[in-house]
């Protein structure tokens, strides 16, 4: 049994004169929205805060969301003796890691999401506690988890996507994901009139581009398309050789069901990639000052925009493996980013943002983009980060995020 809720929730907390956020109530460390609604008008607020206000973000934080979350944690791993010890969540977005709990785990209504990795979300029923415990016993590296993984009593879907953020009832979802060089996915999930899993049948195909059923009755005719009968969670791969249009239907087995559509257009042998990417924390040292910076660059993006970011935090030297978060004089970060466009991989636009402040051990700055179709390669997003110990000017470092597979 759930316990009594904390009080922070029952008014709207004004941060602003000009901004009133409704805060999730807080049940056993575990941040409980009323309905979708909350959820996305809670977040949207948030999210937006952020990016205009940091301080006032950070105060709000303090004041109503200050249960042991993933951001706590990680605030609160101020020791460092190697950055191989460095706590490193695999939730990139930086409001969302102050609304999951260590287990990657929030709630709406009665249903309990779970974070598997940047991408991927499940969804089960708040008192399964037996789901949701193999769900937390998954091995969370980031990596995809592949579906014989999921438990039966789970949903999935990506975090990208709203209607992934609740058991549909009577049901289908299903979506495309293009993995990279000619490699694509279709996925998703069916569920019965009870929330459970549910039967439906899946059809997929690809076609020349400009040559797609867009226009077709419910992308028929179906001779054209694969078939598959599925239940509940759903996963099939192909590959492809060519730019092509893949189109995808999910029909659900109930009455009152009604069939869902997915369409992407996939270039092959693409030299750029969309894809989600994270820098490991890279350790700038200043001996002199005995202090150091650590930075954290990352390309993410959620129903809202895609992003691109920056984290530095400051430590300063108490002796052989003993570095302490603690502030500085004064911090400032900077990225900058080389957009490229997803289909062409042809330069789009430069952008840069930078955020400092004084007395203080952390700066950060995200770069958003609503178009949802940006790509990049090793080089195009690029970090700095310098600042003051008392009078001392520290030296502007800087780093880029590698590890983008772009294909030749």
């Amino acid at each position: 049994m759930q316990k009594e809720s904390t009080e922070n929730n029952k008014m709207e907390a004004t941060i602003r004169s000009d901004i009133a956020i409704n805060p999730p109530s807080i049940i056993d460390s575990l941040a409980v929205f009323s309905d979708s609604a909350h959820f996305f008008s809670f977040y949207e607020q948030l999210d937006d805060l952020y990016d205009e206000d940091i301080e006032s973000f950070y105060d709000f934080i303090s004041n109503h969301l200050s249960f042991n979350s993933v951001g706590k944690l990680l605030e609160a791993d101020t020791l460092l003796s190697s950055l191989e010890d460095k706590y490193n969540p695999l939730i990139m977005d930086e409001v969302m890691r102050y609304v999951l709990n260590p287990y990657y785990e929030f709630q709406i209504g009665n249903d309990l999401i779970t974070y598997l990795n940047y991408d991927q979300i499940v969804v089960s029923d708040i008192s399964d506690n037996v789901t949701r415990a193999e769900i937390r016993a998954i091995e969370k590296d980031g990596s995809f988890i592949p579906i014989e993984m999921i438990p039966d009593s789970a949903f999935w879907g990506p975090a990208y996507e709203p209607s992934s953020f609740a058991r549909t009832i009577c049901g289908c979802n299903i979506s495309i994901r293009e993995l990279g060089c000619g490699d694509v996915r279709v996925w998703g999930r069916c569920s019965n009139v009870l929330g459970g899993r549910g039967k439906g049948t899946v059809h997929y195909q690809n076609f020349p581009i400009g040559f797609g059923p867009a226009t077709w009755p419910d992308y028929g005719p179906l001779p054209f398309f694969n078939e598959e009968e599925v239940r509940g969670n759903f996963s099939f791969t192909f590959s492809i050789s060519e730019p092509r249009e893949v189109y995808a239907r999910a029909t659900p087995n109930c009455v009152l069901g009604v069939k869902r559509f997915a369409n992407e257009e996939v270039e092959v042998n693409n030299t750029c990639d969309y894809k989600t990417r994270s820098s490991d924390w890279m350790w700038h040292q200043y001996t002199t000052f005995g202090v150091a910076v650590s930075m954290k660059l990352r390309h993410y993006r959620d129903w809202r925009f895609d992003r691109v970011s920056i984290e530095v935090v400051a430590y300063k030297y108490y002796g052989p493996g003993d570095w302490r978060q603690e502030n500085i004089n004064y911090l400032y970060s900077r990225i900058e980013a080389d957009f490229k466009d997803r289909n062409s991989c042809h330069f789009w636009y430069h952008d840069s943002a930078q955020h400092s402040c004084s007395n203080c051990r952390r700066s950060s700055r995200r770069i958003k983009n609503p178009r949802r179709s940006t790509a990049f390669c090793d080089g195009d997003l690029r970090g700095y980060a310098g600042g003051l110990v008392g009078t001392n000017l520290l030296w502007e470092v800087s780093g880029t995020l590698e590890g983008f597979e772009c294909c030749e």
